[in-house]
């Protein structure tokens, strides 16, 4: 029986391996100007062992910069599979893929364990089938991995409470992947604390299970300082907290019930949350006394505990660090992923109890379910593969715009309004742009451009706002040198002599 169970565990992880490695085939998967800071540090981590993106002000010798929007975590996955000889995008799809056999085999374990091997089976078909979570898996981003650190944490804490360091150990690891991650440790000391025992045993297990993640925020705040780079800081109450709420929301009923629009959306969300309410009280308060219930109990306790600290972070970080961070389906996979492991076993918890009637009902239900958010899924990998996805789209790949840069475009230093893009079609690092039209930053920027064989390339997608470059082309000596359908050149006008 459980070489039978880890089998399925590990068809599960390979079913899902290869699914991200089938859907993020070539024009995939999509990026972004995140994924620049992720694909940039990990090569550059691999060529010269620093983590920089490739990517700079206007004024900086350099035209790199030092990681600091974002943990080095992925990076460092990055640049380790480069080292088999794949590009550095290639290489993040390899470990979004790994990352995705991982998560598949360590919630069906989990669930295995605790509920039931139908229960880990159903928790991988709903995660399969939810668009947030997939579609964080056909771009290059850092959420793959951050939501296998949580299923490590989670596993840890449920399977394993007596090693409190293990699940420390996977805290560690979201914190590295992502800032958020900080979530994570939280919780795994709370949990360590929360355990029965005198308080000096409560305590030494509470630095067993920190003390990982404090070693990697230590080391991680050490590199920030001796690069001269700064972590996003903690300031004053931002604004427009409310219209985030209200955006997730939003995020919550269109996971809740996809594909579904407008009053429809919101009188259904309402529905199938009040029902997901009722269908976990009932697990909880009317659970087997079998061998599996102390465990199942651990596991619906951890779930909300993790649940807690994230939404908590989730609040503060909107609140006093960044008053642009959205409630989006990215930002609340993590809340997701939880929700369906918590559902899918307490489903399988109160099978037994059930007569013909509402198994049908409860079957047909999730079937449904599952039915429109792959639905949702095809619909976006279709899109995927016909016109890529932000800068691997057709738009750019292959394009005159990248052939140019790729040619004639070597020969010059780049001051870009997209060094993102500049790097996904070339490999090289670039400048940005101004994004202050005073005359004494216009006239240093016309001296930085004189001083070398430069150019000045404007594509019609700038990732943030800053001077345009047609305003620079116009105020400025340059000349422009070609145009494109969806770029522009331009070179410094030559001195006379």
């Amino acid at each position: 029986m459980m070489r039978w169970r880890l089998a399925a565990a590990w068809l599960a992880g390979a079913l899902a391996c290869g699914g991200v490695l089938f859907v993020t085939r070539p024009p995939a998967p999509g990026l972004d100007p995140d994924a620049m800071s992720y694909v940039g540090a990990g090569e550059s981590l691999a060529r010269t062992g620093r983590l920089r993106i490739p990517a700079a002000d206007w004024w900086d010798n350099d035209s790199t910069t030092a990681l600091a929007q974002f943990p080095a975590g992925f990076p460092f996955t990055i640049a380790a599979t480069t080292g088999l000889g794949f590009t550095p995008v290639e290489a993040a799809r390899v470990v979004e893929a790994l990352a995705a056999l991982g998560l598949a085999i360590i919630v069906m374990r989990l669930l295995q364990h605790t509920a039931g091997p139908p229960a880990g089976a159903v928790a991988v078909v709903l995660l399969a089938a939810t668009p947030a979570i997939f579609d964080n898996y056909i771009r290059v981003l850092s959420e793959p991995l951050f939501l296998l650190c949580i299923a490590l944490a989670l596993s840890g804490m449920v399977r394993r409470p007596d090693r409190p360091f293990l699940a420390g150990l996977a805290a560690a690891g979201a914190e590295l992947v992502r800032y958020a991650g900080i979530a994570v440790g939280a919780a795994v000391v709370l949990w360590a604390i929360g355990r029965s025992g005198r308080w000096r045993e409560r305590g030494e297990r509470a630095l067993e299970a920190a003390l990982p993640a404090l070693v990697g925020h230590a080391w991680w705040w050490v590199r920030l300082h001796a690069v001269g780079a700064e972590a996003p800081p903690v300031t004053h109450l931002q604004r427009g907290l409310a219209a985030t709420l209200r955006e997730g929301v939003g995020t919550v009923a269109s996971w809740l019930v996809p594909g579904k629009t407008g009053a429809v959306r919101a009188v259904l969300a309402t529905l199938f949350l009040l029902g997901a309410l009722w269908l976990l009280r009932r697990a909880l308060r009317r659970m087997p006394r079998d061998g599996r219930a102390i465990a199942r109990r651990r596991l619906f306790n951890a779930l909300g505990l993790l649940a807690a600290c994230y939404t908590v972070v989730l609040l503060f970080s909107r609140a006093f660090v960044g008053g642009g961070i959205p409630f989006d389906e990215r930002l609340l996979s993590p809340l997701f992923l939880l929700a369906i492991i918590a559902g899918a076993a307490a489903l399988r918890i109160r099978w037994p109890a059930w007569s013909i009637g509402p198994r049908v009902a409860a079957v047909v239900l999730v079937a449904a379910w599952a039915a429109a958010g792959a639905r949702l899924n095809v619909e976006q990998y279709q899109g995927l593969q016909e016109d890529g996805w932000g800068y691997s789209g057709r738009k750019w790949v292959p394009s005159a715009e990248a052939e140019w840069l790729q040619t004639d475009g070597r020969h010059y230093q780049l001051f870009s309004n997209n060094p993102m893009l500049v790097y996904f079609l070339t490999g090289r690092p670039s400048r940005e742009l101004p994004d202050s039209a005073d005359a004494a930053t216009l006239r240093d920027f016309a001296g930085t451009l004189a001083e070398s064989h430069s150019a000045v390339v404007g594509f019609d997608e700038s990732y943030r706002p800053m001077d345009p470059p047609e305003f620079l082309a116009a105020v400025l000596p340059l000349d422009l040198l070609i145009r494109f359908g969806h770029m522009t050149v331009w070179t410094p006008r030559p001195e006379p002599r």
